[in-house]
């Protein structure tokens, strides 16, 4: 088959729907793991899909792996192009046009899905039309990892738009069928200084009528290409081969993913204080009482804290407290000398940790962190934080802020 003509007449295309979901597999070079990528489409728990294997400049094993897959499973199509620019951007696009599921999901040739991946997706994109599940990739050292925040997260998308950055690839990503013909371009090939998926997801951000979902889960695991330049195919195929029976054990992607979220959060933590060591800011803001908010340094650790709370109630209580602590410490609404002063005279200062006493026993007492935060007046305005025994200083930074609730009595 020649090259393609790129066309983006995207209303042309709009065929009726004859299948709940459409796999489009991208491929290129020497892909001779694909088959455990197909085998793991094969084992969805949605079985009305169709497979497009996008062939760009694919090998001579990798036809003969995805043509002998097509004989035993009339689901999957091989659409055999030879090698276009960049990374086959124009197939993919031609594979949407021709597609005929209500979603479209994208899987890597050397990544895998859990079974649940494509019912998962289908869920978030009953009231959203862009989503995915939290990344998570196998490090080269076998290590869990995973990227946060979400694409729901407002702050990260404005990044997403603005630099050279990105939290999720392909393969735990899906959108509507139905949205993709509201973009301007589609898939087409990014300039070599960005991403191919972070210049299509960019078209997604800057569509208004765009609704976003994402869950901090893992439904996916990658094997970052990028990390193993020094592996030969044979052994990445192997490690690949090793992974794929754990898909079906139970809990398995539960398990995988507190393990991604933790290290996440880790990575996240470490984020923040490198712009702290580098001066990207300045983590100290105005008191309250002159209208301040808490700072971005706060709002971080804020989202690990919440992102780890959703995903894994209950567990790593200590690495969430530290997490809280640092969240209160960034803030500028906690004021050590006046917490001391007030409520811990008799308390010696050598190891005295001012924040934890107010986290454990301070705050249930009705101790102000400072004098700008008045939290018997916060509780006293906000009825709902009061119901739920929670820390109004720790409501304020998570929520309240940003919700313009009031944190002190202004005098007229």
């Amino acid at each position: 088959m020649g090259l393609i003509e790129y066309s983006m007449d995207l209303h042309v295309a709009s065929q009726a729907s004859g299948a709940e979901a459409t796999v489009i597999i991208p491929t290129f070079g020497h892909a001779e793991f694909i088959i455990w990528a197909i085998k793991s489409a094969r084992q969805q728990t949605i079985t009305d899909i169709e497979i497009l294997v996008v062939g760009d400049g694919a090998s001579p094993p990798t036809r003969d792996v995805v043509e002998r897959e097509a004989k035993n499973d009339d689901r999957i199509h091989f659409l055999d192009y030879p090698k276009g620019p960049r990374n086959g951007e124009l197939y993919r696009h031609q594979a949407i046009l021709q597609s005929k599921g209500q979603i479209i999901c994208y899987l890597g040739h050397d990544d895998l899905w859990f079974p649940e991946h494509i019912a998962t997706m289908l869920r978030l994109l009953k009231n959203a039309d862009f989503v995915h599940s939290m990344h998570t990739y196998i490090a080269e050292d076998g290590t869990i990892r995973g990227f946060l925040p979400l694409v729901t997260d407002a702050s990260s998308r404005l990044r997403m738009l603005t630099n050279n950055w990105n939290r999720f690839g392909p393969t735990c990503a899906a959108h509507t069928r139905d949205i993709y013909f509201d973009l301007p371009y589609g898939w087409r090939p990014a300039p070599y200084t960005t991403w191919s998926d972070l210049y299509m997801w960019r078209q997604f951000i800057s569509l208004p009528k765009c609704r976003f979902s994402g869950v901090p889960e893992t439904t996916a695991i990658s094997f970052p290409r990028s990390r193993r330049q020094a592996c030969s195919v044979e052994k990445r195929e192997s490690e690949i081969a090793a992974w794929f029976p754990r898909l079906s054990i139970q809990d398995e992607a539960k398990r995988l993913g507190e393990m991604a979220i933790q290290n996440a959060a880790v990575d996240l933590q470490n984020e923040i204080n490198n712009l702290e060591r580098t001066g990207a800011g300045n983590p100290e803001i105005m008191p309250a009482s002159k209208g301040a908010r808490p700072s971005t340094f706060s709002f971080l650790p804020g989202k690990i804290y919440i992102a780890l709370n959703q995903l894994i109630p209950g567990k790593s209580e200590a690495f969430k407290q530290w997490i809280v602590e640092q969240m209160i410490a960034r803030s500028g609404l906690f004021d050590r000398n006046f917490y001391q002063e007030r409520y811990c005279k008799n308390i010696s200062t050598g190891k005295f940790n001012s924040i934890r006493h107010y986290l454990d026993v301070g705050w249930k007492s009705g101790a102000n962190p400072s004098p700008d935060f008045d939290a018997a007046y916060y509780l006293a305005t906000n009825e709902d934080v009061l119901k739920a025994g929670i820390n109004p200083l720790v409501h304020y930074i998570l929520y309240g802020s940003r919700e313009k609730r009031v944190s002190i009595k202004v005098s007229d």
